[in-house]
């Protein structure tokens, strides 16, 4: 059984230890339990931009499964706030990449964390965040969040191209960031993934119902990462959302 994952560096499992299991590994797990032999190619770090012409240089019709959650890092707080009113310029991959193999993933636990802001919160930072956020909603619907239109363009894109394909493909809503801003963004991200998902008649796993902006299930002072409960839980999710597309059950309860 064939799977292609794209995605954010929690597909590998950033911040686990070699003995704690990814959501993806663990829906791996589930396949061999039921007795498939899943080999699972995963793209991590690629660019929103670049996602349509890397699978455009891929033959999908050998691929069983596609895991795809589009968009993480267009849709979290960056280092410069008003980089969101821009429309993010685009960068056109020649060739489809090198896809990393399931102990090539397990292998990228060892590199260094990344270099994220630990410092306490403090009332100054917090009420910044709280503006930027207000700014965002009185900006949105003026479409002067370039950032997200880029997005939503993008997505839609992606899903047409990828509609020949729809019965085997798993498209995950950005994960809960526990940033204000981030979240504010996660959010519309969501909205956005809900709606093509579901207008491209594919199948939406999401990670809002099953993942909460709580600490316990985020590692140690880290906003944005799943400790090994979140993969848990995400990895539980998604084994059902499989069983309900493959007909193997009737419901998903979250």
């Amino acid at each position: 059984m064939n799977i292609l994952v794209i995605g954010g560096c929690q597909v590998y499992g950033y911040g686990l230890t070699s003995n704690e299991r990814s959501f993806v590994d663990q829906f791996s797990d589930r396949l061999k339990e039921t007795g498939y032999s899943p080999q699972i190619t995963s793209y991590v770090f690629l660019p929103l931009a670049t996602v349509r012409e890397t699978l455009a240089h891929l033959d999908l019709s050998n691929v069983d499964l596609l895991i795809i959650q589009p968009a993480h890092y267009n849709l979290q707080h960056p280092s410069t706030f008003w980089k969101l009113f821009k429309t993010p310029t685009k960068k056109v991959p020649k060739q489809a990449g090198y896809g990393l193999t399931t102990n090539e993933l397990s292998a990228m636990r060892a590199l260094p964390p990344l270099p994220l802001d630990r410092t306490p919160i403090g009332r100054i930072k917090q009420m910044k965040n709280w503006l930027k956020r207000l700014l965002l909603c009185v900006s949105k619907p003026a479409g002067l969040v370039k950032q997200l239109l880029y997005v939503e363009q993008e997505i839609a894109a992606l899903l047409e191209q990828l509609h020949p394909h729809r019965e085997n493909v798993i498209l995950l809503t950005p994960t809960p960031h526990r940033d204000l801003v981030s979240q504010w963004l996660r959010k519309q991200g969501r909205t956005i993934v809900l709606n093509e998902g579901n207008r491209w008649g594919m199948t939406v796993l999401d990670t809002h119902l099953i993942i909460r902006p709580d600490e316990k299930v985020y590692l140690t002072d880290d906003p944005s990462h799943l400790n090994s409960t979140g993969h848990h839980l995400l990895g539980q999710a998604l084994v059902a959302c499989y069983e309900v597309q493959q007909g193997l059950v009737e419901e998903v309860f979250v």
